[in-house]
């Protein structure tokens, strides 16, 4: 380099007034006409799909007004043929299906008041027919079951005779549902639950049941109870020997005594299944088969039986094991 301005001009970093080129406008014109061809082309296909659309709109209102002028034709028509007809023809049940009435007298053999209980069994049974393992069946089967009385000229054909599969499958299936149920355990083999209606009456009203002979105490009871449900429930021991010792003189209480006793070891114990049983000894107190004898032999079955299974209320050093034995043996 001859000069420190051919330097500068070397690296692009001075140029001269004289040899300064002018702005590139053929590169800004260039690429200005490039940008200015893709917006035309843009234009363009953006107007054509305007086209389209406006076409597809054009054609959709056309068939839609065909369409509402057909519908309106038929309408006309239909209101022609309308006034034309006979309009003194009347309106009855069998002519409208809005008001006729359901066929009750179609199920031979079903009495019209049976009608709704047959209806619910038939709806139960077809709602659960999975559960209880049934097959599906029509109403006017089921009715036909229902009804079913074999001819007299069958005899005495033990086929013939029998009652139709279906009922007996369904009887089946229920009472398998019932003895599989855990719930229904808890009422089918054991106390029955007593309201305490029965606990409301006249507590001043006296008792003449003095004059009866003393019972002997019966190692039958007479109340149905589970027993190893009964001897299983968790109780404190201290409440056990509270309400067995409220009882304990059982046998020498008369008439409304006997009530108050048993309410008093109600409120005591805390086990559910003595105080079913208790609520069923009451309910035999004015029972017209019971009565305060039976009352109180059923208390004192209770009271022997629980102090027999339930050594350690008497004797404190009976051990788990030995009382568990004890247990299954009264039970």
């Amino acid at each position: 380099f001859r000069s420190m301005l051919q330097v500068g001009r070397f690296y692009n970093l001075v140029q001269d007034a004289g040899s300064r080129a002018p702005p590139s406008r053929a590169t800004g014109t260039k690429e200005q006409q490039a940008e200015k061809k893709k917006i035309r082309r843009d234009l363009d296909r953006l107007r054509k799909a305007l086209n389209r659309a406006t076409a597809n709109l054009d054609d959709f209102g056309e068939k839609l007004k065909e369409k509402e002028e057909g519908e309106q034709q038929q309408q006309n028509a239909l209101e022609i043929a309308v006034a034309n007809s006979d309009k003194s023809a009347p309106i009855t049940r069998r002519v409208c299906a809005a008001t006729r009435l359901c066929d009750v007298t179609g199920f031979p053999g079903v009495p019209q008041h049976c009608i709704p209980d047959v209806l619910m069994t038939w709806d139960f049974l077809c709602t659960f027919q999975r559960v209880l393992l049934l097959q599906p069946i029509d109403l006017p089967d089921f009715c036909e079951a229902l009804a079913y009385r074999p001819p007299s000229s069958y005899g005495s054909d033990d086929l013939a005779m029998a009652t139709p599969v279906f009922i007996v499958e369904a009887h089946l299936s229920l009472l398998r549902l019932l003895l599989q149920d855990e719930i229904s355990r808890e009422w089918w083999f054991s106390v029955i639950e007593v309201p305490a209606e029965g606990e409301a009456e006249n507590e001043d009203t006296p008792e003449a049941d003095d004059e009866e002979p003393t019972e002997s105490f019966s190692n039958s009871p007479l109340i149905k109870v589970d027993l190893s449900k009964l001897l299983g429930q968790n109780e404190d021991t201290l409440r056990t020997m509270s309400w067995v010792k409220s009882l304990k003189d059982i046998a020498d209480k008369r008439g409304n005594t006997v009530r108050k006793a048993i309410k008093a070891a109600i409120t005591l114990t805390g086990n559910g299944w003595v105080v079913a049983y208790l609520r069923k000894a009451l309910s035999l107190f004015r029972s017209p088969s019971g009565g305060p004898s039976s009352t109180r032999q059923a208390v004192q079955w209770l009271i022997g039986t629980v102090s027999e299974a339930r050594p350690d209320l008497t004797d404190p050093s009976v051990k788990q094991q030995q009382l568990e034995d004890k247990k299954v043996q009264v039970v």
